[in-house]
């Protein structure tokens, strides 16, 4: 059977009816890149508005005051911290409370869905935490240096790529500089019943097999908060190789590094070019414009 093509207009119907779009999405083309795109940017608001209620906020502040418990023996005053798939900032905004305030970290941010990142740029200001870089990316093309960022963690951003895990680590690994934190379904901790559930759900596991088997350094895993339906895992990789060198963006095609010229980002290597929306670079590989000639001024 071929797979079902929706538009978007169809598809804005269906969520607006409570379908549950990346389980419609999935119908056809498992936990593919395009169906969680279209799902969490169709959703994009829900998570803010969550916030606003007392008991939902209550519990993301307890579990990002245990998050910044795994993440905070990695960092020093000068560190730079990215949340891969950050979504619409809501974790992060909590996370970031309960670190030392006076360190000057780098905080970055990146997702697949351009208005989930608008609407985390909205919310981290607010919350006043102006100054977090912003980008556009996937999870298996993550856009910058090896081992350039101290610390990279995840908030359930692996979650809905089963089938996946494996390249989305390598991806998270290869930038990571001190450490890898993730927290991710605890599928192999969990009850049988929560574990059926995931399966349905097509949720990621196998995380720490992964790890074992690249030969990396597996310090923690162990659950962090036990939901009942999706306990959560908190999975900790040390590296240790440092900080890379190099600083900005590399291109999620070559790997070499982009030059800023003109409000957007260009690779001479591959002579394309990645827009910047709104301030927001977008950074996934099918962003690239084809224009070699685009820095040339004249001929």
């Amino acid at each position: 059977m071929s797979e079902k093509k929706y538009t978007f207009s169809e598809l804005v119907s269906a969520y607006n009816k409570n379908v549950n779009i990346m389980k419609l999405l999935r119908e056809g083309d498992k936990n593919s890149p395009l169906a969680i795109q279209m799902s969490y940017d169709l959703q994009t608001g829900s998570y803010v508005k969550a916030m606003s209620d007392p008991a939902h906020r209550k519990m993301r502040e307890e579990n990002t005051r245990k998050m910044a418990e795994y993440i905070k023996p990695y960092l020093d005053k000068n560190s730079n911290v990215l949340e891969a798939g950050i979504g619409e900032g809501t974790t992060l905004a909590c996370l970031l409370k309960h670190l030392p305030g006076d360190a000057g970290y780098r905080i970055q941010g990146f997702d697949i869905s351009w208005s989930r990142l608008h609407y985390a740029g909205m919310y981290l200001k607010n919350g006043g935490f102006p100054g977090v870089d912003l980008f556009m990316a996937t999870l298996t093309a993550i856009p910058l240096p090896d081992s350039s960022v101290d610390v990279v963690f995840t908030s359930h951003a692996i979650e809905p790529n089963h089938g996946n895990e494996e390249v989305i680590l390598q991806e998270l690994y290869r930038v990571a500089g001190k450490a890898l934190i993730m927290f991710e379904p605890g599928y192999e901790l969990a009850h049988e019943k929560a574990r059926a559930r995931m399966e349905e759900m097509g949720y990621c596991r196998g995380l720490p097999g992964i790890i074992g088997k690249n030969g990396w350094t597996l310090k923690k895993h162990e659950l962090m908060a036990s939901n009942d339906d999706n306990p959560t895992a908190a999975i900790v990789v040390e590296k240790n190789t440092g900080k890379g060198a190099e600083k900005g963006f590399a291109c999620p095609l070559c790997g070499g590094k982009l030059l800023a010229y003109e409000g957007n980002l260009f690779c001479g290597n591959d002579g394309v070019v990645f827009p910047m929306i709104r301030g927001i670079p977008s950074l996934l590989p099918e962003s690239a414009i084809i224009a070699s000639k685009y820095t040339d001024e004249g001929y």
